[in-house]
């Protein structure tokens, strides 16, 4: 059990001090290439509590999610919030991804980055983000394989998006840029 799943059963259990954040480690390098800074990744027990509560996660899926903060399908810029980046893991919940929304954030005198947000998400909206160019990075198989399976079940629009996301990685690619 690692940091993160100790702290987790601490909150969900009651026994975390009401100050104290959960700790889920450092972004990766990939995540500081789209400019997440490399302070340590926190999230609040309200959010734990929030997304148990309202969105009806598990204990586990929430450990998914942790997993894959460092490791994310796809990144996306925040057409809402400016610096806040989206990141696309590969867990579902209900038949929808789960999104975890990362700030920069300030604890104290120490910087930090700071998950304000894990929820579901349809894939239309995420198809929609990828239209409106909002795309940062995106791990080439992994993402291609997410938009494929979808597109067995749906229209040729994910076909058609999938094309341009390989073209967007391609593109980064050959000029050094973001890529995962």
């Amino acid at each position: 059990m690692n940091r993160f799943e100790r702290d987790l059963q601490r909150c969900i259990s009651g026994v975390m001090e009401r100050w104290e954040k959960i700790h889920l480690g450092y972004p990766s390098v990939s995540l500081q290439q789209v400019g997440i800074p490399p302070y340590p990744i926190k999230l609040n027990q309200s959010i734990v509590r929030k997304v148990i509560n309202k969105h009806g996660l598990s204990s586990a899926q929430l450990v998914e999610v942790q997993k894959g903060v460092n490791s994310p399908l796809m990144i996306f810029e925040s057409n809402s919030l400016p610096g806040a980046k989206l990141l696309l893991t590969q867990t579902v919940h209900n038949s929808e991804s789960l999104i975890v929304a990362i700030h920069k954030g300030q604890m104290g005198k120490n910087p930090t980055n700071e998950i304000r947000s894990i929820y579901p998400k349809a894939t239309a909206i995420i198809l929609l983000w990828i239209e409106k160019k909002l795309l940062l990075a995106a791990d080439k198989q992994r993402s291609q394989q997410w938009l494929e399976d979808r597109a067995r079940s749906n229209s040729a629009r994910y076909l058609a998006i999938a094309g341009g996301v390989k073209s967007l990685i391609s593109e980064r690619q050959s000029q050094g840029g973001m890529k995962l």
